[in-house]
């Protein structure tokens, strides 16, 4: 099943198993008609559905004007060292980075994203989602949105897998 648009944004998953309150199946994002994520590796969607969650606890909150004016490559770049590269910074510096960063990371709340990053920031009606595989080589993918389109795409998400359960 998919909810949102492939072309933009979406998300892909299908329920496979129920057993005793347990979803398996699989999931992922599609950017740009690109699946992001290991989709056919299989994944526990009580996992997804709880992490998809969290993440809405963060809408209306990953504004950001200097990243926003950045190319691609560069926001990518200050939020992946910001919460994670080991430059030396303080044990208190590393904490605000990561109170002030960890709000644009939309990819590391399951398993299936494991060698993904993902980052969405958004500011005056646009949203840029900005996905990379972990290897080197890897091309750096980023999706225009409209301001609040991933959050409406993951509360579609949680409403048709709800609805599939119940």
């Amino acid at each position: 099943m998919i909810v949102g648009r492939p072309e933009r944004f979406a998300i892909q998953y299908e329920i496979e198993k129920q057993s005793d309150g347990w979803l398996f199946g699989e999931f992922c994002y599609v950017l740009n008609c690109r699946l992001v994520g290991k989709f056919d590796e299989g994944a526990t969607l009580n996992v997804a559905i709880a992490g998809i969650s969290r993440l809405l606890g963060d809408a209306g909150n990953r504004c950001d004007s200097e990243l926003m004016q950045k190319a691609a490559l560069g926001v990518y770049n200050q939020i992946h060292a910001a919460l994670y590269s080991d430059d030396g910074r303080t044990d208190n510096e590393i904490k605000r980075d990561a109170q002030t960063f960890a709000r644009f990371n939309i990819g590391s709340f399951i398993d299936v994203f494991d060698g993904w990053e993902c980052y969405l920031v958004e500011q005056d009606g646009i949203a840029r989602i900005l996905c990379k595989e972990a290897k080197l080589e890897s091309p750096l993918i980023e999706v225009v949105l409209r301001e609040g389109e991933f959050d409406s795409v993951c509360r579609e998400f949680l409403r048709a897998i709800q609805s599939q359960h119940s």
